[in-house]
């Protein structure tokens, strides 16, 4: 077995391993459409961690191989477990053999920052929006810890409350994690085309974090993928984003972020997370980036123009 596989080197036979989310990114990279470089973390590289852990309470010292058995319906002893499972997490130490390889492979990205996505390999339960990234300095604890917290996301109370619902044991649960660089960002958001009807656009200022946090609605695009014409278009609400830290930024000091200005808030009301190693700010939307749209034409077509390649690309391989 693989201790990471690289985006760019993914094969049919690796899909299991790797899951949906990564193969067909490795699809598109491999067609050299514009994917950002990375390497996936495999499920099996989790549960080698689980079980080198020195658990401190016994109901979670066979934690790999136990049904773990959980009371969903009484919310305060679900979150007092998840918060101790996350919190040895956080606390073991990884491998030195997976630390090394980690920060081997890091060094290739060439990257001062990294993003840690967990997501499922399998297709079933939808997990859309509840696995939050990890976002940190390519630094070696700053590395560890976002990777453990990245796997923690799964012991997450409305995690663990899910996975129940769903009739998952926890042997069933494989996380695989992403791993890519992270570069500030103009603007963030999806595209769904539908079935080849009007292609639905969502789109924000800075990196998503603010769409899947819900703490901003996104503006919303339908336009028609024959010619790029924006058939219907509604304004969001925008009032913060999230972006890469800047050495040497003042409090006060502007920043340009999408169409508009924005500055720093270390005292917004959506603080970061307390997590070490994180390498994002809240900053605060000025006026102009409030009222005007976070995309213009020119960006419409050439995201257009790019998904029409990348679908084209799937449909000749249906073939």
């Amino acid at each position: 077995m693989k201790n990471l596989y690289w985006l760019d080197k993914i094969q049919p036979s690796d899909r299991d391993a790797v899951g949906e989310k990564a193969f067909y990114l490795s699809c598109l990279m491999q067609k050299s459409h514009p994917v950002i470089p990375g390497f996936v973390v495999p499920a099996k590289t989790f549960w080698q961690f689980l079980e080198s852990i020195d658990w401190l309470e016994p109901l979670f010292t066979d934690l790999p191989n136990s049904s773990l058995h959980l009371n969903v319906d009484e919310p305060r002893q679900l979150q007092a477990i998840a918060r101790s499972i996350r919190r040895q997490i956080a606390a073991a130490k990884l491998p030195d053999s997976l630390l090394s390889t980690l920060e081997s492979a890091v060094s290739q990205l060439n990257s001062k920052a990294l993003i840690f996505r967990p997501y499922l390999t399998s297709r079933n339960p939808n997990t859309a929006g509840m696995l939050e990234s990890q976002a940190v300095w390519a630094e070696t604890e700053a590395i560890a810890a976002g990777l453990k917290r990245a796997w923690a996301e799964l012991f997450k109370a409305q995690s663990l409350f899910y996975w129940q619902r769903c009739g998952l044991k926890i042997q069933q649960i494989n996380p695989a994690v992403l791993v890519q660089p992270l570069q500030r960002a103009i603007a963030a958001g999806s595209l769904q085309t539908n079935g080849g009807e009007a292609w639905e656009i969502q789109a924000t200022c800075g990196l998503g974090m603010s769409i899947a946090r819900g703490e901003t609605i996104p503006d919303y695009y339908q336009v028609q993928p024959e010619t790029g014409a924006v058939k219907f278009q509604r304004l969001g609400y925008k009032t913060l984003a999230y972006n890469l830290k800047i050495g040497g930024l003042n409090s006060g000091e502007d920043l340009l972020i999408g169409n508009g200005d924005a500055f720093p808030n270390p005292n917004s009301q959506f603080p970061m997370p307390n997590s070490a190693g994180s390498c994002l700010d809240v900053y605060v939307l000025g006026e102009k980036a409030q009222s005007e749209y976070v995309l213009n034409q020119h960006q419409l077509q050439k995201l257009i123009d790019l998904s029409k390649k990348a679908i084209a690309e799937f449909d000749e391989k249906k073939k």
